[in-house]
């Protein structure tokens, strides 16, 4: 019985889709005592300006709940853990990860 329940359980949770659409816009970091991120996100490309600094990303795709920046020199992975309208925020993927990256541990909003 209890192995009903819980089939039940957790088939009725639905997971959230994540998808470009969503992505799609210019996001800037909400905590203003971090260092400002600005992500502009179109169809193709992510440009990241970071510390006067800007990275191009040439590509990127969604695999389930990561995002994957796609550069000619590198690969990054980041796990959306929220996407709405408004209110964006990143994750490390392997959460033992000793060094997380600045664009993990903040939240973003659409500008």
């Amino acid at each position: 019985m209890l192995f009903v329940v819980l089939i039940s359980f957790f088939s009725c949770q639905k997971k959230e889709a994540f998808t470009r659409e969503k992505l799609i816009g210019n996001w800037q970091t909400i905590d203003k005592k971090q260092s400002s991120i600005i992500l502009e996100i179109n169809k193709n490309i992510i440009s990241r300006l970071e510390n006067g600094k800007k990275i191009v990303y040439n590509s990127y795709t969604l695999s389930g709940d990561t995002l994957i920046l796609v550069n000619t020199k590198f690969k990054e992975k980041h796990l959306i853990e929220i996407l709405t309208d408004t209110k964006l925020r990143f994750g490390a993927v392997n959460s033992y990860q000793k060094d997380v990256e600045l664009i993990d541990a903040v939240e973003f909003f659409k500008k």
